[in-house]
């Protein structure tokens, strides 16, 4: 992880980190989140802490958000940049899942400044994609 460059800014994050932590332990202490209708809400304090989330839902329910929001997250409290490469490597058992996260992925992730691939083995346009990977912050 960088570190800011100013002792001033490195303070002031760690203000704001301490009220996030505050804030995220009294919402996951109220157990008002029903994780089996809405894993996204669940999941999300516990995977910006950098936990493993493990769950199954419904289609549609909001269970690729559960941990692509987190990703793009991170990756922006780290004021991560094109020019910084690889921030995420994520790993799909099943082709149609990855086109599928990559969607959400370019979907959710249009308002953040970062760069994303999908590397499929079996395309004619892998040797191409393999030499772009430094180039991208994300890669699925």
């Amino acid at each position: 992880m960088r570190k800011p460059n100013s002792r001033s800014v490195r303070k002031h994050n760690r203000k704001l980190g301490a009220e996030e932590i505050e804030l995220l332990n009294q919402w996951i202490d109220c157990k008002t989140p029903d994780s089996g209708s809405n894993p996204f809400i669940a999941s999300l304090p516990h995977a910006l802490w950098g936990r493993d989330i493990l769950g199954t839902a419904k289609t549609g329910s909001g269970k690729t958000l559960a941990f692509v929001i987190p990703v793009m997250e991170k990756l922006y409290k780290e004021r991560w940049g094109l020019e910084d490469g690889v921030g995420s490597i994520i790993i799909s058992p099943a082709r149609e899942l990855a086109g599928q996260l990559f969607d959400v992925l370019r979907t959710a992730g249009k308002h953040y400044n970062f760069s994303a691939g999908l590397l499929i083995g079996g395309r004619k346009s892998v040797h191409t994609e393999k030499e772009r990977v430094n180039e991208l912050n994300i890669l699925l």
